[in-house]
């Protein structure tokens, strides 16, 4: 049997942790007029967990021998460390060569994913220097129509405010753009955060909750990504993903600036309100588990502000859907293995993400995992993770 370290497993145990570091601190009980939020119109209740721990034996007897072994999804792309080292050299090679290229998805791909390495023993701040010529890069570019390029700049302002070209102007006209989609505004929201606007935390909150989430930054940021390295022929899907998922990975957002404003002003009827709503609307309506677990944290808060034990109670034993058994993390890491090692399976999965949400992807493809397991077909090969 292979031993399969897996990123998926530490994710699963890392959502709990993010959960309670976020409610660690009690809040002291306060009278606030919110009431209890129903659920928002027109989204899907959760599935329950134990979806991700059926086995082959559930989904097998579903198909014949003769049904399961029509299965085939191609060669299994075979993970080898060293290859991957020399084909990640030759995608920031190539990124950084489109930095003069005049075509349109050059420079998004230049401004979003080139990342520099460089570094001067003689000039410790050169990497500095060219990490604010690329921010500039990224500001400059004139695609805000792009939903990617409005999330990454978004992403941008709020970590480098300072920056003069950040500012509410800007922010405006990003969301002004995409009016309608709620990963915008609740980028928006650590811009102002960071930034210490209340009124306007207020009105991203307001914006997130009446727009949709139209737009999944993973698989935006994943499919853009990927998308280059096919025009460059650089490497298999599969290892491109995995290269995506990893630029991807190291944009991790401060989590507890949202909980921190909320605790700070639950003596304000109208700003409890807004984060219970925030709250509710990032569990309900979010495609990635993280958003949904921060969303619960946030309603927790609430609860526990008002005196509200048994909401309080409620929503953290929602928060446990997300952290399954270990028989249940193993299943999920045996699934996500095979999605990676397939191309037409990724394909698929990268592309179910972005419509259908984290959780939801997972649980349509899985059956189609499980099956095609048991045909004559499938080839356990070298895990990605």
């Amino acid at each position: 049997m292979k031993i399969r370290f897996s990123g998926i497993a530490v994710m699963a145990a890392a959502i709990l942790i993010l959960y309670f570091s976020l409610i660690q601190d009690d809040v002291a009980p306060v009278s606030t007029k919110t009431a209890e939020v129903a659920d928002i119109p027109g989204t899907n209740k959760q599935k329950i967990v134990s979806e991700i721990s059926k086995g082959q034996s559930e989904i097998s007897a579903l198909y014949s021998e003769d049904v399961l072994n029509q299965i085939n999804h191609g060669e299994c792309y075979t993970f080898d460390i060293q290859n991957e080292k020399i084909l990640s050299q030759e995608r920031a090679t190539y990124l950084q060569e489109l930095k003069h290229s005049s075509a349109k998805e050059d420079q998004l791909a230049y401004a979003v994913f080139a990342i520099s390495n460089t570094f001067s023993e003689t000039d410790p701040n050169l990497d500095e220097k060219i990490q604010q010529q690329r921010r500039e890069t990224l500001l400059n570019l004139n695609q805000n129509d792009n939903p990617l390029v409005a999330l990454e700049k978004l992403r941008m302002c709020s970590t480098y405010h300072d920056n003069e070209r950040c500012d509410n102007t800007l922010i405006d006209q990003l969301t002004t753009l995409h009016k309608n989609d709620s990963e915008i505004w609740l980028e928006a929201l650590y811009y102002y955060l960071a930034t210490k606007q209340d009124e306007q935390i207020v009105r991203a909150i307001n914006g997130a909750i009446q727009g949709n989430y139209s737009s999944s930054f993973y698989s935006l940021f994943v499919s853009e990504y990927t998308q280059a390295m096919e025009r460059a022929n650089i490497g298999a899907y599969n290892s491109a993903v995995v290269g995506a998922v990893g630029y991807y990975a190291a944009k991790a957002k401060p989590y507890n600036l949202q909980t921190e404003w909320c605790k700070s002003n639950l003596q304000n009827a109208v700003y409890a309100q807004s984060c219970l709503e925030m709250g509710v609307m990032m569990e309900q309506k979010s495609n990635e588990i993280i958003d949904k677990v921060l969303g619960l944290a946030i309603q927790r808060i609430v609860y526990q502000a008002e005196g509200n034990g048994d909401m309080a109670a409620l929503v953290q034993n929602k928060a446990y859907q997300y952290y399954p058994s270990n028989q249940a993390v193993s299943k999920h890491v045996e699934v996500l293995d095979i999605i990676f090692n397939y191309e037409d399976l990724l394909r698929n999965y990268i592309q179910n993400r972005g419509a259908l949400g984290e959780f939801e992807a997972f649980i349509k493809m899985k059956p189609e995992v499980l099956a095609f397991q048991e045909s004559v077909h499938y080839e356990d090969c070298e895990s990605f993770w």
